[in-house]
């Protein structure tokens, strides 16, 4: 079931056939929030927090969720870390990466009937990747998300607004992403 050492680029025949086989192996259950709130822990460790490193135990709790008979929704984490895998390759394909993503995206949707906010983050990065607009996705991803520092973060990038640099120094200034991006106050 799991996806690792899946690196390879699929056609999007094929990667619906992997994941439609994905989704025989497992019961597909929207009452079920476990996926989802693995999802939400994997943002708030990694993107989200000042330190942007998984806990060490998560691994362990995401082999867990693999093993125990009685998950549910197992294809989208499968597809979360196949998305994760293929990103982390040195010579990775940005079209093909925005495909997984869409992908990962129809199938979180079509469970769950929302979208976490990590999906929000790893959207606008496969459209900047691709050179696609990604301002209409920040807007309702921080609509949904306002204190999504990720999501303000590009925003600023790609706004230079003041007041959200302001909001960023003032009260995110130690987030690795506003350090990353050098978001500073230049006025002293």
């Amino acid at each position: 079931m799991l996806p690792f050492g899946l690196f390879g680029q699929y056609s999007p025949e094929q990667l619906d056939s992997i994941v439609s086989e994905w989704k025989k192996e497992t019961t597909t259950d929207k009452n079920d929030r476990k996926v989802y709130e693995l999802l939400n822990e994997l943002y708030n460790q990694v993107l989200q927090s000042d330190k942007g490193e998984l806990n060490s135990d998560m691994p362990g709790r995401i082999n867990d969720f693999f093993t125990d008979r009685n998950s549910k929704n197992t294809h989208i984490l499968s597809l979360f870390l196949f998305y994760q895998d293929y990103f982390a390759q040195p010579s990775y394909d940005p079209v093909y990466q925005l495909r997984l993503l869409t992908k990962l995206e129809k199938e979180i949707k079509e469970i769950y009937g929302e979208i976490p906010v990590i999906i929000y983050v790893y959207k606008v990065e496969a459209l900047d990747s691709n050179h696609f607009q990604s301002r209409d996705v920040i807007e309702e991803g921080l609509k949904k998300y306002p204190d999504s520092v990720p999501l303000k973060v590009y925003s600023y990038l790609s706004t230079k607004d003041e007041s959200l640099k302001m909001d960023l120094i003032q009260h995110h200034s130690r987030h690795w992403m506003v350090q990353q991006f050098n978001i500073v106050d230049k006025s002293f």
